[in-house]
């Protein structure tokens, strides 16, 4: 939980971008939807420090489960990378809680309490704030400026909630098909943030934006993992051009374990890590992994299962790394 190889964490310059959880745990929130959910084959759970806290007979994971604090020397970390941000004259990217949601219910509000101070005393910091929850976010910070008894931490949190949020926060929405973005990108444009953002990863369909006013930046991913489930390239470039109609930053991260080799620009024959695999995606989100099956639509991809280092970034021949400044 420190330096970070997510892509999106880096800086315009390339400087190193990191990831600090305060606490480990969650609930899934998006399953059993329309085109599936994107926490179905949460990678988190099924991580080595959740594994580890399971074998000791703590879980953390799943409704009524406790949260786990993690340690101080962790919580001492970013004031560190924050003096050598200062240092270096840039603000580092942080992305926050990977391993659990920071807009949880389920974790206690000191905490969260906590997480708001450290974000305040860390001003070389970029704090990239990514929920599932993205409706509890005015709710938590009303019941943490009602549980602290700091003056200043009182006016900090009234005000972000008048409209005036910190400019270290960048607050980001998971969305990953047509019915969350329907929902949550309405509720993220109207709480209070400086920098907002989606993260449509793992794509699992085609998505329509409902308008981009005041959103800043959009993150697209295929889904990675022994469960993944493919992507077509049509959803991809549809909100590429959406972004690019709307003026707003595009980044695509990465094609995921399912790729076709034509859009990654990959010659299979000489991709070593690629698996007997085989299948097809149709634009409608349905996918056959059987490589005898016939694809059902003119506009069916046929696509191979490799791993995220074999399948790259490139979409029609180059990456597309945009972000705010």
């Amino acid at each position: 939980m420190a330096e970070t190889t997510i892509e999106w964490t880096r800086g315009a310059g390339g400087e190193q971008g990191y990831s600090f959880n305060g606490w480990i745990g969650c609930t899934e929130v998006s399953r059993a939807v329309t085109g599936g959910g994107g926490c179905d084959n949460c990678y988190a759970r099924m991580s080595t420090p959740v594994r580890i806290l399971r074998s000791k007979g703590h879980e953390t994971w799943g409704p009524g489960a406790q949260r786990m604090r993690t340690s101080e020397q962790n919580w001492a970390k970013p004031k560190n990378w924050n003096a050598l941000a200062k240092k270096k004259g840039i603000r580092a990217k942080v992305f926050c809680s990977s391993l659990s949601d920071v807009f949880d219910n389920e974790v206690p509000i000191e905490w969260f309490l906590e997480l708001l101070e450290l974000i305040d005393a860390t001003p070389y910091l970029q704090w990239l704030l990514l929920t599932k929850r993205i409706g509890n976010v005015v709710k938590r910070l009303t019941e943490a400026l009602q549980a602290t008894q700091s003056a200043y931490m009182r006016s900090y949190i009234e005000r972000w909630l008048a409209g005036h949020p910190p400019a270290n926060v960048s607050l980001g929405a998971t969305v990953v098909n047509q019915q969350e973005a329907n929902r949550d990108i309405p509720k993220l444009q109207a709480t209070p943030a400086a920098v907002r953002f989606l993260s449509i990863e793992p794509l699992l369909g085609e998505v329509k934006l409902p308008g981009l006013d005041g959103i800043h930046w959009v993150i697209v991913g295929g889904e990675s993992g022994p469960k993944a489930r493919p992507m077509h390239p049509k959803w991809v470039k549809s909100l590429r051009d959406q972004c690019i109609a709307a003026g707003v930053k595009f980044f695509f991260k990465q094609w995921g374990t399912w790729v076709n080799a034509k859009e990654a620009d990959l010659d299979l024959n000489l991709c070593y890590e690629k698996s007997d695999t085989g299948g097809w995606v149709e634009p409608d989100g349905s996918y056959s992994v059987d490589e005898s099956a016939a694809p059902i639509s003119p506009e069916a991809v046929h696509v191979f299962k490799l791993k995220k280092q074999s399948s790259g970034r490139l979409l029609e021949g180059r990456t597309w790394d945009a972000m705010p400044a």
